[in-house]
């Protein structure tokens, strides 16, 4: 497997305080960092049936996915929505997973919903020019 470098933003803050004025001060620096990454996303290669709750595609990053899903409405037109998770394990080896995610989390889901939302554009473009996969 071949790693990508994905550039993430981070914002740190610092606080200070002025001198005789008594109140707090807060500076904002932006800082770029790179990480690298495995390949960031796995697409399922079969479409499911309309009336399945299987998602059409799948995007991971380090225990993080976000599960894209296609719907109908009773007028036939497909939209889509995203479910993100976090999978970790539990103290007696069990799998779980949760929607709550940690403060080093939210860069990676950041990343995600980028890529779900790339993902859904090609989806939606293949589907209005008669594209199947």
């Amino acid at each position: 497997m071949s790693g990508v470098d994905v550039p993430l933003p981070h914002i740190m803050q610092t606080a200070g305080s002025k001198i005789g004025q008594g109140r707090s001060q807060i500076q904002q620096s932006r800082v770029d960092f790179y990480i690298s990454s495995p390949i960031l996303f796995m697409k399922n290669s079969s479409k499911e049936s309309s009336g399945s709750n299987k998602p059409v595609q799948r995007l991971s990053l380090r225990g993080i996915s976000a599960s894209i899903f296609e719907n109908t409405t009773d007028k036939g037109v497909a939209f889509h929505k995203v479910s993100i998770t976090r999978t970790y394990r539990e103290a007696d080896g069990e799998f779980k997973t949760t929607n709550n995610f940690s403060r080093d989390d939210l860069p990676l889901v950041a990343e995600l919903s980028r890529q779900a939302w790339l993902s859904i554009m090609k989806l939606e473009s293949d589907q209005s020019s008669g594209k199947d996969d």
